[in-house]
């Protein structure tokens, strides 16, 4: 049954919103994943070429690996793919990594994407919204329930503390403007 087809028996407007909703969020997560797997299998071919290119050229490459230092395109393979999960807007997106080993060691080489930090689970839309409702002055818990209702996910008081805390870091030197300041009153 195609959506036009669900929409037609659809018996309120508010069905009919909840469904166009569903399947915008749906749509636009299929569309980020596939911009984000296109763009992290373009970086790998760009340094290390095609997927079974038998012979490399020798150029260098950004990765490193933990135990030999830097590596160049005739000394990493190419290891199957990885899933790692992302938090936006829209819900949770799957996306799939290719991994890297060292030919010299056979150690895993971490492919770092600018786009993607380390071990960063939030993409930067829900980062940026974060630091909003820190700036205007939101609480944890109505931050999470904002963010629970926005993105369909359930998320972690101990998550957004230390989201707030890297935003009470970085406050004064961001280019904000002014230094955050604050006025503490007592109920006395």
């Amino acid at each position: 049954m195609t959506v036009a087809q669900r929409i037609v028996e659809c018996k309120s407007h508010k069905q009919v919103v909840a469904l166009v909703d569903s399947r915008t969020k749906a749509t636009l997560r299929e569309w980020k994943r596939k911009l984000i797997e296109g763009a992290l299998e373009h970086l790998v071919m760009k340094y290390h070429g095609p997927k079974w290119l038998k012979i490399r050229e020798r150029r260098p490459t950004p990765w490193i690996c933990p135990k030999c230092g830097p590596r160049e395109s005739n000394q990493i393979k190419r290891n199957g793919h990885y899933q790692r999960y992302l938090i936006g807007k829209e819900g949770v997106i799957q996306i799939r990594f290719s991994q890297l080993e060292c030919l010299s060691c056979g150690r895993q080489i971490a492919l770092d994407a600018l786009f993607l930090p380390k071990r960063k689970r939030y993409w930067i839309e829900l980062d940026r919204k974060i630091t909003e409702l820190y700036l205007s002055g939101a609480s944890y818990r109505q931050v999470k329930a904002i963010l629970d209702r926005a993105m369909e996910w359930d998320c972690g008081l101990m998550s957004l503390w230390r989201s707030f805390q890297k935003v009470a870091k970085r406050a004064p030197s961001s280019g904000l403007g002014e230094t955050l300041k604050s006025l503490y009153l007592d109920e006395a």
